[in-house]
């Protein structure tokens, strides 16, 4: 008995350790390049779409399903009174097999212009991917970029409270010999305090960007992200920061996928006027067949029993009255070429508009990087002076908290404006539909 549990305990134990290796947290290390490369393949949205992709493309192989003729095979069995009353020799049973074709030799148009508008549906959806695919890995790197942002802005809150901590010692010991005051004291103490929040929030948006590019990286929770890159300047417009507003909305008309997808969205729609003039037209089918019949009172019955007889046919189908619906067909297809044709001059104009706001917003960023970077220097410089003074008995405590807010405050706002530079290219390249080139190089 004890040796049947003693093997139990071991199938356990080892069933344990396996449970905890297949469950072991993987570390996977990132730079941008590798998170623009990582969510074209595995984010679930864009999975979902390359399936939606497929699917437009299946519409397509059956729309041409619709030029050959289909074949039927029908087996039966009848017990006919009727039947049997006609025949020379009355039988119980009539069996019968047959094999059929029917190939619509004109409907109209419909089978043309339904397949011309499953092609620029499936056009329409490949454009709706490769925009979609756009988007995703824009939130992916401002995700990549807001992780780096926030880590660096916990280096400058933690930098800040260490200033205030120190400030606050220095201050306390010029107390004890009489040399500040408890005001000054207070004060050093009250921005100590102010310090703390700010590096919580700091570390809180860390957590939230981090998890925002897991969920569209689609990587376990579970499992831990390392950033490679540190926060710098990067040039993600190359030749592209040279050209002026009107080349930028140009290559936004040019390249935009939304513009390529209501385009042919347009041109499906347009087929519905085929279409709806397709129900106005007659319908001739040809059909051919070859039958088999046999007639007995037994159940069982050879190949032999069976006599064959071949069928040719055409069928002529004209509509003559329907109560209107095909008329009404008609002018519903041509509200919707008109609004379609709306739409398609509110898609440019939307896009022409992203690119004039991506292109001020990236001047913008470029500008303000160069004042910060300006502004950090001269609080940097005026924080070291305040220092110097204040252990001099020259400034007030007041004056070296203010250098110290001046410092911290500029450091994060530059901090920031990097971010902000290097998301507003990515923004502008995504506007004129070409952020692809940043993967493509």
């Amino acid at each position: 008995m004890r040796a049947k549990f003693g093997i139990l305990v071991i199938l356990l134990l080892m069933f344990s350790v396996t449970q905890l290796h297949s469950e072991e947290i993987k570390v996977i290390e990132l730079s941008w390049d590798e998170v623009a490369g990582i969510v074209r393949l595995d984010n679930l949205s864009l999975q979902m779409a390359e399936l939606d992709n497929k699917t437009a493309a299946a519409e397509v192989k059956k729309a041409w399903g619709s030029f050959l003729p289909s074949l039927d095979y029908q087996w039966l069995w009848s017990d006919d009174e009727l039947t049997q009353a006609q025949m020379p020799v009355p039988a119980d049973n009539m069996f019968g097999h047959s094999i059929s074709m029917t190939y619509p030799l004109f409907v109209g148009g419909a089978r043309y212009a339904n397949l011309k508008m499953q092609q620029h549906l499936q056009k329409s959806m490949a454009a709706e991917l490769e925009g979609l695919e756009s988007d995703v890995v824009l939130n992916s790197l401002q995700a990549y970029f807001g992780v780096i942002l926030a880590g660096s802005l916990v280096e400058v809150y933690t930098e800040a409270m260490g200033l205030a901590e120190r400030n606050l010692s220095q201050v306390e010991s010029f107390e004890g010999v009489g040399t500040a005051t408890e005001l000054e004291v207070m004060q050093a103490r009250t921005r100590y305090f102010e310090s703390i929040p700010q590096l919580e929030s700091a570390r809180n948006q860390r957590k939230a960007a981090l998890n925002q590019l897991k969920m569209l990286l689609n990587i376990p929770a579970a499992d831990s992200v390392l950033v490679k890159d540190t926060l710098s300047r990067e040039e993600f417009l190359g030749g592209y920061a040279r050209l002026q507003i009107e080349e930028y909305k140009n290559l936004a008309r040019d390249n935009r996928a939304e513009v390529v997808q209501i385009h042919n969205q347009s041109k499906a729609v347009s087929q519905q006027k085929l279409l709806a003039a397709s129900q106005f037209m007659p319908k001739v089918v040809l059909t051919a067949g070859r039958n088999f019949y046999a007639y007995s009172d037994d159940w069982w019955i050879g190949k032999d029993d069976f006599a064959a007889y071949n069928s040719v046919g055409l069928v002529v189908q004209m509509p003559i009255f329907q109560g209107g619906s095909r008329w009404f067909d008609s002018q519903e297809a041509g509200y919707a070429s008109k609004k379609m044709a709306l739409a398609k001059e509110l898609t440019i104009n939307q896009v022409e508009l992203e690119a004039e706001q991506s292109y001020y917003a990236y001047l913008e960023a470029k500008d303000n990087l160069k004042s910060q970077e300006e502004a950090l220097a001269t609080a940097e410089e005026s924080l070291r002076l305040a220092n110097l003074y204040f252990t001099e008995g020259m400034v007030t405590q007041t004056e070296v908290l203010g250098a110290q807010l001046s410092y911290t405050n500029n450091r994060a706002a530059l901090t920031s404006g990097i971010y902000n530079y290097n998301t507003s290219q990515l923004g502008l390249l995504r506007a004129i539909g070409d952020l692809a080139s940043i993967w493509k190089k």
